[in-house]
Order: structure tokens, then sequence, then C-alpha cells
């Protein structure tokens, strides 16, 4: 019978849980073969939680305190998966220290049927992953016939069709500092209940939801919403960057949830049962 120890040095995926800071007694020098690390265990949203939390220590008066987990300090995965995340505020998750994403060369973010629009100020932004080969976000909805959405009561009583597109900022921002190499995916887009009418078809949503994407990477960052760009102008190097955020637009891949079951790898991501909707 192997030992844990042997075990660990032979782990190739780790998955980790909610879990309170306590002090973790192993080492993650002890898996040295790991190629997959997944954050979270569902993408069922955990009661009382609006984002992945897994070390952060929360006070009496509500103020998240984010100490990195000790056990992840040495982890490089060549794969990432993260569930539960924020369209709205995509972000290095509590408790994850930022150099676990720098070597990786896949990362996951699946977001699900239900998030708030609501943004936590103090989270920190994602590292640079200089290797990233491939970038993937799945809108995941429990069911074929299901929407994916924002929280009812972060809704606005008024809902004109082109006021969805601010929730993609955070989004298109990411993907528009991934490294030139990486291939984009966007997953089930055409079921985001995007305020409009209700009867407007998968296709249309996912149109939609292309062209605002596009459109945030364009002008929002590109111009200089963002603080980063404020500064330039529409110089030379301004108009590189309109160049990036139109080439990076039009490279994006959108899939739907069949075609991602199909053609790609997702059964480190999910159980069979978790999508027996979808397979069906």
């Amino acid at each position: 019978m192997m030992s844990k120890i042997d075990l660990m040095k032979n782990a190739e995926i780790l998955e980790m849980f909610f879990h309170k800071h306590e002090g973790n007694q192993e080492t993650s020098r002890q898996l040295p073969n790991l190629h997959t690390l997944i954050l979270a265990s569902s993408v069922t949203m955990p009661k009382n939680h609006h984002m992945i939390c897994f070390t952060g220590i929360t006070h009496k008066e509500g103020k998240v305190e984010d100490r990195p987990c000790t056990f992840l300090d040495n982890l490089s995965p060549r794969r990432i998966i993260v569930h539960l995340a924020n369209l709205v505020s995509i972000h290095t998750p509590l408790g994850i220290p930022s150099k676990v994403f720098e070597e990786a060369e896949e990362a996951e973010f699946i977001s699900p049927t239900e998030v708030s629009s609501k943004i936590q100020g103090g989270l920190k932004p994602l590292p640079k992953m200089k290797n990233l080969k491939k970038f993937t976000w799945i809108f995941w909805t429990d069911s074929k016939t299901d929407k994916w959405r924002l929280k009812s009561e972060d809704v606005p009583l008024e809902r004109p069709d082109d006021l969805f597109a601010p929730n993609l900022a955070s989004l298109a921002r990411t993907i528009f500092e991934l490294p030139e190499q990486t291939e984009v995916l966007i997953i089930n887009s055409g079921l985001v209940a995007t305020f409009g009418s209700s009867s407007r078809s998968y296709i249309e949503t996912q149109k939609q939801i292309k062209n605002d994407l596009a459109q945030i990477m364009y002008f929002d960052i590109s111009i200089g919403v963002f603080d980063e760009y404020s500064h330039i102008g529409f110089g030379e190097e301004g108009l590189e960057l309109l160049d990036k955020a139109t080439h990076r637009s039009l490279k994006i891949k959108y899939l739907s949830m069949e075609e991602y079951l199909e053609t790609q790898d997702w059964r480190d991501i999910w159980e069979s049962e978790e999508i027996r909707e979808w397979l069906g």
C-alpha cells in the first residue's frame, strides 16, 4: 500500500475546497508531478458566498483579510480551473497566491448560473500569465433551457437591451491583457440573460455578447477608460492598442456548451452527473 507521501508525489490533479485558515501542515513541495489545480468543487454557488474564498479571514465587522494559503506557495500547475468565477469582477481568488497562475498554460473560469453584479474592492487582479496557451470562460447553466443571469436584486427595474454590456468590462479587460499567443474560448454565451427581449434566440444573444465584448475592448480599454491606458492618446501607441483590441476580439472563439463538451477536455471540470442535462 502506497504511503501518503508517495501518493502526493504521484498526484497530477489537486482539487482545493473552501477551508478556513488554520495553518497547513502539508507542503506543496510534495506535489512534484502536479498538472491541474482545481479551485472550488462545484458550479453551484455556496450559500452566503459571492466569490471564491479559501483562506481569507472574515472579521466581525465584515472585513475580509486576504491571507494566502501557504500550502499553495510552491505550486506551478500547468492547468488551472476556477469554479464560481464572477463575470463582473475577475480576480485572483482570495487566499490563492498570485504566483500560482504565473506559469499556467491553460486557465478555465466557470461562472455559475447566477452571480452578483456588485463589485467588491481590494481584490487582486489576475497576474500576467506569460505562458498561457488557452483561456476559457464558461457561462454555466444547469440545463439547455436555463439562463445565465445576474441576481434578481441586482437587475434594474428598467432593462434596455444595451444595459448588460458594462457587465462584460472585466472579461474584456482580462482577455485584452492575455499574451498574444493565447487561444480564447467563450462558452454558452447564447444563454446569457442580457436584459433584452426574452424571445431573443441563442444565436442572436451570442452575437450580442460578441459585439458588446468587441466594442468594450475597442473603446473602453484601448482609448483609455481604464487607468493604465488613460495617458495614451491617438498617437502611434494608441493606434497599436486599437489594432490589438480589434485583432484580439476577432480571434475569440464562441462555442455552445454542446460544442465545448464534444471538442474540449472537460473531465477534470465536472463529473458526468453534473452535466447529464447536456449529454442527453
